[in-house]
């Protein structure tokens, strides 16, 4: 064996226990994360679970996992029972959104995400329209007031009142305890079929509410004419 072979023989001895260790680095660690929404779809302001399940060859991963909308987190770290994540959401707005699960892997697992696409529906309004007061004089005012509700928290928006297809006026903006209000002197005599609709926000859906306003011309001024 002459010398300059010498190196040549140590290489290869290196490059054979290389092949070994990787031989012997564990298979099967990678991991698969499933994501389920329940109700879905699902309507606005309704709770929604979110369940994460996460699986692989090489025993049962353990961790935690982020849930995200889009961009946007909605929580992190959630803690794992077995192999599933769970967490419980609200406040989804009317729309098609797109969910992710982040497992975050731990000691014996890679990381691995989910997705799933959740779909919400608006949420049903109503609206209730009181006119104040009822019956008026002609030239009175009249406060026609809107107001809307539902079983997702207070309705945002507006409201546009009229009288048949004739506009009164539109885009009334709700206040904070739902409620439109709106002040007018040129109803004329005779009966009036008023109308509040409200025209949704991103959770409810629209609705109308309808009132009759009588409207007189029997004032007898100071001169004893009408």
């Amino acid at each position: 064996m002459s010398i300059a072979s010498a190196p040549l023989r140590i290489f290869f001895a290196f490059a054979s226990m290389s092949c070994l260790a990787a031989s012997a680095a564990p298979e099967g660690s990678s991991s698969l994360t499933a994501l389920d929404a329940s109700p879905n779809p699902a309507v606005y302001g309704q709770m929604v679970t979110l369940r994460a399940t996460v699986t692989s060859s090489m025993g049962t991963p353990t961790g935690t996992v982020d849930f995200d909308d889009g961009a946007m987190l909605i929580v992190a770290g959630a803690p794992m029972a077995g192999n599933t994540a769970t967490y419980i959401a609200s406040g989804f707005l009317a729309g098609v959104h797109n969910l992710s699960a982040h497992y975050s892997g731990d000691v014996g697992h890679s990381g691995s995400v989910g997705l799933a696409t959740l779909t919400v529906g608006s949420a049903p309004s109503i609206t209730v329209l009181d006119l104040f007061p009822n019956p008026t004089e002609v030239g009175d005012n009249v406060s026609l007031s809107a107001t809307v509700s539902g079983n997702a928290g207070t309705p945002t928006g507006s409201v546009d009142f009229s009288e048949g297809p004739t506009p009164i006026v539109s885009g009334v903006p709700l206040n904070g305890g739902g409620v439109a209000t709106y002040i007018t002197s040129s109803l004329t005599a005779g009966t009036h079929t008023i109308t509040a609709h409200y025209t949704g926000d991103t959770g409810y859906a629209g609705s109308t509410g309808m009132n009759t306003q009588t409207v007189n011309n029997d004032r007898i001024f100071a001169n004893g004419f009408q």
